[in-house]
């Protein structure tokens, strides 16, 4: 969000802060995002695109096209050479905030694990005890603490939504060349840390479980059935940030291309609405998942609250199983736990004993096919072989 977005009421706030336009543009924007004007405002100070990044901005908050330009002006080829070898007290002041507003802390930088930034589980904080960065990143995005403690107070079950009694899960053979080669090959060859999660969780799995793994190390052990840890991507996770360029802005552009030509298009599922070239649209509405698991791990039964959820197989086999969620079931399960757009019941409806009701549905999925899972509906997800399955989702507004 640039300042001149801001209203007169919001400038004068940040003002009062001692956050001038030209301090929140050297904390929040990037130099693309910057108007033609400010940019020669900039350059009229001396500083130019390449100082503003290098001060001010992470490697992953680089575009591909300013990486290659330090590759070859400057010799800088990786992460490590651009944010150098620092200990937490020998960062600048700048950098050291712009870490914190990323969720990092000094315990986290120390031990160099993700898993331990403040960010994750946000939304279960209360609006007092985020840090001043987190906060003040929160407020660059419009939240305020009204709008926080309400958001933290709201009815997450399913009975707080408008029941739709459509239960026709959709499942579409997509040939999608371009997410083909984004398989274990290919994500076996990253050496980007991740954070993994209990691929044998019944309930809620959002939290992280273990140590962090490279990409690569990990693809290695799937691979083989030698590990039930499982590499997640969705909602709020924030190694997504690391994986945007290299995944997600591809799962989100072919995904979308593909099912814009699909029968769930053509059936209204997938709405005109969400269009990219409708001007009235959020395109922040869609978001994109990953599940990179071994044989028998699992998702366990929950609901998730967005419009539109697609999942879709790389490689690998899905067992799925879906019950509907409307107004002839409600009332039928309970929530164990609620987080981030979806509601968890910790029953194993995956397990061979448990006697499913007469209107679940079960399927499974290979290569190359795809299911819309219907609004709301209660499913569980069990990987019969090393897979990989990439999503799409359109979020409740």
């Amino acid at each position: 969000m640039s300042w001149d977005e801001f209203s007169m009421e919001r400038q004068q706030y940040w003002m009062s802060r001692n956050v001038t336009q030209d301090v929140w543009e050297v904390k929040h924007m990037s130099w693309n995002e910057l108007s033609m004007e400010r940019q020669q405002y900039w350059y009229s100070r001396n500083l130019s695109q390449a100082e503003l990044e290098i001060n001010l901005m992470l490697w992953d908050d680089l575009t591909d096209e300013r990486k290659k330009y330090y590759k070859e002006e400057m010799g800088i080829i990786s992460k490590e050479e651009w944010e150098g070898d620092w200990t937490w007290d020998e960062l600048s002041d700048e950098r050291r905030s712009l870490y914190e507003s990323r969720g990092w802390t000094e315990e986290a930088w120390t031990s160099d694990n993700k898993s331990l930034l403040t960010m994750y589980n946000e939304e279960e904080m209360e609006w007092d005890d985020l840090s001043d960065a987190r906060r003040e990143y929160w407020i660059s995005r419009g939240w305020t603490k009204e709008k926080w403690t309400q958001s933290s107070d709201a009815d997450e079950s399913p009975d707080k939504f408008i029941a739709i009694d459509d239960f026709n899960p959709i499942i579409i053979h997509l040939s999608i060349p371009e997410l083909e080669t984004l398989d274990m090959g290919y994500l076996g060859q990253l050496e980007e840390k991740v954070g993994l999660k209990d691929g044998t969780a019944l309930g809620d799995n959002e939290s992280f479980f273990g140590s962090e793994m490279t990409l690569r190390d990990y693809m290695a052990v799937m691979r083989q059935d030698q590990t039930k840890l499982y590499f997640q991507l969705e909602d709020l996770d924030h190694y997504k940030e690391i994986f945007q360029s290299i995944l997600g802005d591809k799962i989100v552009q072919h995904l979308y291309s593909a099912l814009s030509r699909s029968v769930l298009r053509e059936k209204g599922y997938f709405k005109a609405e969400w269009d990219l070239d409708n001007v009235d649209f959020d395109k922040g509405m869609f978001d994109w998942s990953l599940f990179v698991g071994s044989t028998n791990t699992t998702t366990s039964m929950h609901y998730d609250t967005d419009l539109f959820n697609f999942l879709w197989v790389v490689e690998g086999r899905k067992r799925i199983i879906m019950i509907p969620n409307n107004s002839k079931t409600q009332g039928r399960y309970k929530l164990q736990s609620a987080y981030s757009g979806s509601g968890w019941t910790g029953i194993d409806i995956l397990s061979r004993n448990y006697e499913l009701p007469d209107d679940a549905i079960e399927v499974e999925i290979g290569a190359g096919e795809g299911i819309m899972f219907p609004y709301l509906c209660w499913h569980a997800v069990e990987n019969l072989e090393p897979t990989v399955a990439y999503g799409l989702r359109v979020k409740e507004d």
